[in-house]
């Protein structure tokens, strides 16, 4: 079985992997030879999920449309724990142990065969139409990576938390930080050298994304899909979202020593968010009327079928990008109260500055640290919580909105008619 991996390794110029990659290798059982797939999905797994059994379904379903090589990876579970996902599967690879996420998404990646790789979640649904997302996203900007969407799976408050996993209705310029529905040249992939080996968990999205931005430095091949989208929630209960912003933290403090770029790598994005301009369409789309018009076709199934979710999701937040949206919202209010933003720190500021350049008048700051309140930001008062009346209007800019919305709520200000989260 190492001969299969190294032969694998080679022909993706991995040689160099090797002598890692082999002590954790069992075997892989070839179930089904998929001729010139067009699309390899990875899911790896170290532990039976009532959910995957769920997804492998939904994408043998979507077998139907398009050439899918489906690639399982058993992260080091109990043996025969995933017997019953074969038949569903066309690679399965057994590992003998859990090796955290990148080593085993590479070496599931390592036995692809397609021209476009996509890493899906264990426990994350993917919607009917996931393949054609990600296939007709690669054909209309030939990009390096597709980014997609995560909407709540259920009613679970814990999902109000994240502000990443949706990021508006359009597509533009963003580097994949959903790695569990993120989609790539495999070409490119390969010569990057996939996913960083050392990362167990966390943040491996954004080091991959450094990785392709330094290969390639034309950031409007990575790509933000709204139409790719899985149902997943962001953590099952308070004890596991805190054990996993605790593994995300030592990641990330170890990704910035790493990556000379790590913490100002973000600031490369933010003026293209939102920016569907700045995105490069291929000749062969522009040229081919009846791939344009299945597309159109796409987003709209898409939209309608999700429509209810995404209203639910945005119920009360609107993007920094969607200055038009906030503009509305404010105007209504704006010659009668007085438009306030609450968190005075770093994301405060900038909300702020695309206020000011809009034309719209900020009365004031607000922040829960004391400390702050009675100084001036960018020539505003910054005021304490206790000072708010009906008379203000509030912005949330800050980490902490989903605690802060709940704050005003228990002061009697209600989202939408009182305050506004800006993400």
């Amino acid at each position: 079985m190492e001969l299969k991996l190294k032969e694998v390794l080679m022909q993706k110029s991995w040689t160099y992997k090797f002598e890692s990659y082999k002590s954790f290798f069992e075997y892989v059982k070839i179930i089904n030879t998929v001729f010139n797939p067009q699309i390899s999905v990875i899911i790896i797994s170290w532990r039976l999920h009532p959910n995957t059994i769920i997804t492998l379904k939904k994408l043998f379903q979507q077998k139907e449309n398009y050439n899918i090589e489906v690639i399982f990876v058993d992260n080091g579970s109990k043996i025969n724990e995933f017997s019953d996902f074969y038949s569903f599967v066309d690679n399965y690879i057994r590992l003998n142990q859990n090796t955290g996420v990148s080593i085993s998404r590479n070496i599931g990646a390592a036995f692809s065969s397609s021209p476009v790789i996509l890493f899906l979640e264990d426990d994350g649904i993917p919607d009917e139409e996931l393949i054609a997302s990600h296939l007709c996203s690669h054909l209309k900007f030939n990009a390096h990576s597709v980014r997609g969407v995560c909407l709540p799976l259920t009613n679970n408050l814990l999902n109000e938390k994240q502000t990443h996993y949706f990021r508006g209705e359009h597509f533009f310029p963003f580097y994949a930080n959903l790695e569990g529905n993120t989609s790539y040249n495999a070409k490119v992939f390969f010569e990057v050298g996939g996913w960083d080996d050392d990362i167990k968990y966390g943040g491996e999205g954004k080091a991959l994304s450094i990785k392709i931005w330094e290969y390639s430095p034309d950031i409007s091949k990575q790509i933000y899909s709204p139409i790719s989208i899985i149902y997943h929630d962001y953590a099952s209960n308070h004890e596991r979202l805190k054990e996993k912003l605790i593994q995300q933290k030592r990641s990330f403090d170890y990704l910035s020593r790493k990556y000379s770029v790590w913490n100002k790598y973000d600031e490369l994005w933010l003026e293209l968010e939102g920016n569907v301009s700045t995105l490069k369409e291929t000749d062969l789309w522009k040229s081919d009327s009846n791939l344009q018009k299945e597309y159109d076709d796409l987003k709209e199934r898409v939209k309608r079928r999700n429509e209810a979710n995404l209203l639910s999701y945005m119920n009360g937040k609107a993007f920094l990008h969607e200055t038009q949206k906030i503009k509305e919202i404010i105007n209504k209010f704006q010659e009668k109260r007085r438009i306030s933003i609450f968190g005075a720190g770093e994301y405060g500021g900038r909300v702020y500055e695309n206020l000011l350049r809009q034309g719209i008048d900020v009365k004031y700051f607000i922040d829960n640290d004391l400390s702050k309140c009675g100084d001036i930001k960018s020539g505003i008062p910054i005021i304490k919580p206790s000072s708010l009346t009906k008379e203000h209007f509030i912005l949330i800019a800050s980490s902490w909105f989903f605690e802060i919305s709940e704050q005003l709520e228990k002061m009697g200000y209600r989202k939408n008619e009182d305050f506004l989260i800006v993400i």
